[in-house]
């Protein structure tokens, strides 16, 4: 008994660790409440922020005119609110060239000059709510280039169920074309900002009508691809420059009960932004640096914040010397220089494609014993398991010759004539052995 009870108290600890290293993780990406910056201050609430795209303004919805919904623009920094004159209607979103307002109402898509002026729907049928096959809701957003809207239109509402198909049409309403065609709730199109391909929000309903998650399509419907698999992810908005998705996950069945996510067009890491009382109908800036946003203010009522995002910058990695020669036996002082990914960093560093036991700091000392071409290179790891090698080195190392120094025999010549001396070494040689014999009698 004493085993299993030291066995669970371990399985425990390690759980416990585990769920405690994941909240630091967690933690560190989401951007905490004090950075937040409050943009509107409406009694009777805010949301449905956009930005304009010179990232000058921002248009949103805000209650305290209309009771159905009316469209204020704003600075970027919350000054000069202004209602434009347009009520009945949400989703604003202005248009590249900044010259219209694209929004959705009563089961239309509605397009108005930006100066407030020739408000009229331009697609859809009337609706009061009551999901009418035809009605145009769920936000319509414009292509880059401007010559097309995408908009999801209702094929059937009932029974808890609700179909819908997303469809593209011109700015004057014509040439509809159908995108997807199957009984599914696809809700909150938006294009990529290289034009190549839609974002939306998908909803089976054969699994349970509240599973949703986010997808990506070609703008001609094809190769749909699913991002996210939470099963309740809404409300996709790419990034500036392509690379990811934001997106809201509910937590709670109370309104506003959503956070904000971030994940990239590849679906790959997935990480939560916001962890507050609610946030929710995320916008990001034209340069990618500020997120617009709705949440619950200190009185508990929806307005508008935005906050600085952390402009990710790719993990990439150098090394130096590239190229050397050295001796066996001497030393080549390798170091590198690490930018962008998220620290902390791993090292590995390799030596001919295989990796050198112990060598994972941000420099390494290789000694060659042998002659010959070697050829290194680094690999660099991020927090969020990014991967990425340096440029390849090469050290070229060569012997040193035996001894250390040699001298030609060829060539050399006597200065002096040798006889002389060997007459003399004779002359001592015969002396020393008379000199012997004379000895050897006397003894005798």
């Amino acid at each position: 008994m004493r085993r299993i009870y030291c066995l669970l108290l371990i399985g425990f600890l390690c759980v416990s660790f585990s769920c405690f290293c994941t909240s630091q993780a967690r933690a560190e990406e989401v951007i905490p409440r004090s950075s937040w910056t409050k943009l509107t201050n409406h009694s009777q609430g805010a949301d449905s922020s956009s930005w304009s795209p010179d990232g000058i303004e921002i248009v949103y919805n805000t209650w305290d005119d209309a009771p159905l919904g009316a469209v204020y623009k704003m600075s970027a920094d919350g000054s000069n609110q202004t209602y434009l004159g347009i009520s009945e209607v949400q989703y604003p979103h202005i248009s590249p060239d900044n010259s219209k307002i694209l929004t959705v109402g009563f089961g239309y898509v509605w397009i108005s000059n930006y100066d407030e002026s020739d408000h009229h729907h331009i697609y859809g049928v009337y609706d009061s709510g009551s999901g009418v096959p035809g009605s145009c809701h769920h936000y319509a957003t414009w292509s880059p280039s401007g010559d097309k809207i995408v908009v999801p239109e209702y094929t059937y509402y009932g029974s808890g169920y609700l179909h819908s198909h997303i469809i593209t049409i011109s700015p004057d309403g014509t040439d509809p074309t159908v995108l997807t065609n199957d009984d599914q709730a696809y809700l909150y199109p938006v294009w990529s900002p290289d034009g190549e391909k839609i974002a939306y929000q998908k909803t089976d309903h054969s699994i349970t009508p509240d599973e949703a998650d986010i997808w990506i399509m070609d703008t001609d419907g094809q190769n749909q691809q699913r991002i996210t698999n939470f099963e309740d992810a809404m409300f996709p908005i790419w990034s500036p420059d392509g690379a990811s998705i934001f997106f809201i996950r509910r937590y709670g069945l109370n309104f506003g009960q959503f956070h904000i996510y971030r994940v990239n067009a590849n679906g790959t890491d997935a990480k939560q932004l916001t962890d507050s009382d609610g946030e929710w109908f995320p916008s990001i800036s034209p340069d990618g640096t500020w997120m617009a946003f709705t949440a619950f203010d200190e009185s508990g009522v929806r307005n508008i914040f935005k906050t600085q995002l952390k402009v990710y910058v790719p993990l990439s990695v150098s090394i130096n010397p590239l190229s050397t020669s050295i001796n066996v036996g001497d030393s080549v002082n390798f170091a590198s220089t690490v930018s962008g990914g998220i620290s902390p960093y791993s090292y590995q560093w390799y030596l001919n494609s295989n990796p050198v036991p112990g060598a994972t700091l941000a420099s390494w000392i290789f000694t060659p014993t042998m002659s010959g071409i070697y050829y290194a290179y680094l690999e660099v790891t991020d927090l969020s398991s990014d991967t990425v090698q340096s440029e390849t080195a090469r050290v070229t190392a060569t012997s040193v010759p035996v001894g250390g120094c040699s001298f030609p025999i060829e060539g050399l010549t006597l200065t002096k004539p040798l006889t002389p001396y060997l007459t003399l070494i004779a002359a001592i040689a015969v002396g020393f052995i008379v000199i012997r014999r004379e000895a050897t009698k006397k003894a005798e």
